[in-house]
């Protein structure tokens, strides 16, 4: 067995304010379950141990199963259950924080059950929290705030994933890259601003307000844009004006003439 434990008492006004930083590896028992009651605390926990099915919140609630490697948020007031029965080398081992926050940093990433799973493939959390744990006994106060510290700012960088929340996943493409990208993979067919918000998870509003906020004009007349592109792209090929409609969504070879000239300020024929 081997436990490194630190209990402290942080300076008043500290926000947040580690008061736990454990570590540990032990054996249990087969059919173990943990039971861990509510805190009036967060809890950081991060453990290297396959197998663990975990319940937060209540026996209502769904059973995770927990990945090595996973850190679990609990906020607050969460009672939580860790189902032991399919850990294979009966060994358990990890590290958690305790910790005030009257202001609730991780929220945001809090499922119903009061539980936030995020996974650390690339080992970035497990890095902090091992530097936390370098010494031979229980960590010094500002080793386990500072590691506090630098965990709660990188789970803040978590991006959402089936199941949960990820580090180490590069940051989405701005909102006019992939409506570009919608767009141009759908030219040809009859597009509506709803079509597109759905497509991207997003309601019709909010898309127009964030699309024209960050390039000056509607989602509509982007897709026009792109439609005008693509055709002088096509006239120099010699194909006929009404095929070269159709195949950039206009309805005839009118409308397009007419987006062309509006556009570029020349008519079809001048890009032949």
């Amino acid at each position: 067995m081997r436990l490194q434990h630190g209990v402290f008492s942080p300076p008043e006004g500290l926000v947040p304010a580690v008061t736990h930083a454990v570590s540990y590896e032990r054996s249990f028992v087969p059919g173990e379950r943990r039971s861990n009651p509510p805190r009036a605390a967060w809890i950081i926990d991060h453990s290297t141990t396959p197998g663990i099915r975990v319940q937060a919140g209540g026996r209502s609630s769904r059973w995770r199963e927990r990945p090595a490697g996973t850190l679990h948020c609990y906020a607050p007031g969460t009672a939580y259950l860790e189902d032991l029965s399919r850990v294979a080398d009966r060994r358990l081992a990890g590290t958690y924080l305790i910790y005030h926050d009257a202001v609730g940093l991780l929220s945001p990433l809090l499922d119903a059950d009061g539980c936030a799973a995020v996974a650390d493939e690339r080992g970035e959390a497990r890095a902090v929290l091992e530097r936390v744990f370098s010494g031979p006994g229980p960590p010094a106060f500002w080793m386990a705030q500072a590691g506090l510290a630098e965990l709660v700012g990188l789970l803040l960088t978590a991006r959402r994933v089936a199941g949960g929340w990820a580090l180490g996943l590069p940051a989405p493409p701005e909102l006019s890259v992939r409506v570009d990208a919608l767009l141009r993979a759908r030219l040809a067919g009859r597009l509506h601003v709803g079509d597109v918000a759905a497509a991207l998870g997003l309601s019709p509003s909010s898309l127009a307000h964030r699309f024209r906020a960050e390039t000056g004009e509607t989602v509509m007349t982007r897709l026009r844009r792109l439609r005008v592109e693509r055709v002088l792209a096509l006239l120099p090929l010699g194909k006929r004006l009404d095929l070269v409609a159709e195949e950039t969504g206009f309805c005839d070879r009118f409308h397009l003439a007419k987006a062309v000239r509006r556009i570029t300020g020349r008519p079809p024929s001048a890009w032949r």
